[in-house]
C-alpha cells in the first residue's frame, strides 16, 4: 500500500502540467467552501487594496456570523442538547493566516475572533470550556503579535482595545467575564 501523505502527492504534482495543476486546483475549488474562502484570499488579496480590504471585510463577517449562529445547550434545556462546534467559527480566521500570514489585517481578525467570542460566552452563562480554550489562545496570539510589532495596535479601534483590555489579567487570560 501506498503511503498517504504529502510526499507522495507532492511527486505525483511534479509530474503535472500547469493546465493539468490548473485542474487539480480547479476541481479542489469546486470541492467545498472552505477551499474556495482560502484560494480567494491567497490569490485575490493581493490584486488591490480594495479586494484585499474586501475580503478581509468579509473574513471578519463570517467569523461574527460564525458565533452569532453558535449554540450551546449541554443540558438541553431548549431543546436537543447541543455543544458547541468551533471549527466552523474558526475556519475563517485560520484560512486568513494560512492565505496571507501574520499581517495588519490578521491583527483585526483576530480581535473580531476574540471580541465576538467574549460576546457569545457574556450570553452563554453555561461557558463551554472549548469556546473559552479557543478565545484564550487567541488572545494570547494577538499579543504576541503586538508585541513583536507594537505598530500593529495602531490598527485596532478603541473600543476593540478597551475590551481586550478589560478582560484579560497579566498572564492574557480571560477573566472578568466570569
Amino acid at each position: 500500500m501506498v503511503k498517504q501523505n504529502w510526499c507522495e502527492i507532492k511527486k505525483h504534482l511534479k509530474s503535472y502540467s500547469k493546465e493539468e495543476l490548473s485542474g487539480v486546483v480547479q476541481e479542489m475549488y469546486k470541492l467545498g467552501k472552505v477551499n474556495k474562502e482560502f484560494l480567494h484570499l491567497k490569490f485575490l488579496a493581493g490584486n488591490s487594496p480594495q479586494q484585499k480590504k474586501l475580503l478581509l471585510e468579509n473574513t471578519i463577517s463570517a467569523i461574527h456570523k460564525g458565533w452569532d449562529k453558535a449554540e450551546h445547550d449541554p443540558f438541553g434545556n431548549y431543546g436537543p442538547p447541543q455543544r458547541i462546534k468551533i471549527t466552523p467559527i474558526k475556519s475563517p480566521l485560520t484560512n486568513y493566516k494560512k492565505a496571507l500570514g501574520d499581517d495588519e489585517g490578521y491583527v483585526l481578525v483576530l480581535s473580531a475572533y476574540v471580541t465576538s467570542g467574549l460576546s457569545f460566552l457574556d450570553k452563554n452563562w453555561e461557558s463551554p470550556t472549548v469556546a473559552e480554550s479557543s478565545i484564550d489562545s487567541a488572545l494570547s496570539e494577538l499579543f504576541k503579535l503586538i508585541l513583536k510589532k507594537p505598530e500593529y495596535i495602531q490598527v485596532l479601534p478603541i473600543e476593540t482595545i478597551k475590551t481586550l483590555s478589560s478582560c484579560m489579567d497579566g498572564d492574557y487570560n480571560l477573566c472578568s467575564i466570569y
